[in-house]
């Protein structure tokens, strides 16, 4: 197991609102998720071909959907990265620290 049932049920809550706020706001006709185990980390890549946006600190600082994305990512150790480009489409990957890394493979 990745995540104890604390941080499962947060890492899930993640991931939902990131698609809720890509369903919601950007009118991407398609997007995927890509899902890894690193070792000692769970990667998430999640991308669209949305309109997107320009964000700034400010923005980012008035929208609370990206506020929640933020803030679940930090309660988790995590790191965040995006690449937001009006009219080009959105990624955001996501690095979250597994509790006991074990080797699946």
């Amino acid at each position: 197991m990745w995540f104890n049932e604390s941080k499962s049920l947060k890492y899930y809550r993640l991931r939902k609102e990131d698609l809720i706020n890509t369903i919601k706001h950007t009118k991407a006709k398609y997007g995927t998720v890509s899902i890894k185990n690193e070792n000692t980390r769970i990667i998430a890549l999640i991308t669209n071909n949305s309109k997107s946006f320009d964000v700034d600190d400010r923005q980012r600082e008035k929208s609370l959907g990206l506020k929640i994305v933020f803030e679940r990512i930090r309660i988790m150790n995590g790191n965040i990265s995006d690449d937001i480009k009006r009219n080009k489409g959105t990624s955001f990957m996501f690095s979250i620290p597994i509790q006991n890394p074990v080797n699946i493979f």
